[in-house]
């Protein structure tokens, strides 16, 4: 979350940072608890991470998403 955040305040070239700057500011940005883990790995973080993206269909076109942080493909994902 905090990586979002300072991508935009430093105006990196990163999609949500487009986003932002075309029609929003930080000011704008909130973020929800989507799920709590008890992990430690970054692994599986990741996946879950992952699991969400899809589940929220957050990669372009429809969201601010441009790669899977996991995968290539999509296969495990979509086994899941």
């Amino acid at each position: 979350m905090s990586e979002h955040l300072r991508d935009v305040r430093l105006h990196k070239e990163k999609p949500i940072t487009t986003h932002f700057d075309s029609s929003h500011c930080d000011d704008n940005m909130y973020f929800s608890v989507l799920e709590t883990l008890n992990i430690t790995g970054r692994q599986e973080r990741v996946i879950r991470e992952a699991l969400w993206i899809k589940r929220l269909k957050t990669m372009k076109p429809f969201g601010c998403n441009v790669k899977d942080s996991v995968f290539q493909s999509t296969t495990l994902i979509d086994s899941i």
